[in-house]
């Protein structure tokens, strides 16, 4: 069984008002085979922060959560709250009527 530390919202930075990704831990040993290739993909094409042998005893994987609020801020880089809000509804309605073209 894996453990997680996974908050799935963005780590706020204090200093900066700016929210950054945030990260998942886990111990590389226990991952699948199919979970070492979504991740080796991921890092490959860019669409994951993936850094491996991290933690005291360098048996840890470390990874941006695969969200759309973390890929977006992984292609912008840290930006304050109302910034992000604004390109993730730019998003979402971008797509809505990219669909409603499509359906009709």
């Amino acid at each position: 069984m894996l453990c997680f530390y996974s908050p799935l919202i963005p780590r706020f930075d204090a200093k900066t008002g700016k929210l950054g990704m945030s990260y998942s831990r886990f111990k590389t040993s226990e991952l699948n085979s199919i979970g070492a290739l979504i991740l080796q993909v991921c890092s490959i094409f860019h669409i994951a922060d993936v850094r491996s042998g991290v933690g005291e005893d360098k048996q840890y994987t470390e990874c941006n959560n695969l969200t759309l609020i973390n890929f977006v801020l992984k292609v912008l880089g840290p930006t304050h709250e109302r910034t992000l809000t604004i390109y993730l509804l730019t998003i979402q309605v971008g797509k809505y009527l990219q669909l409603l073209v499509v359906k009709h």
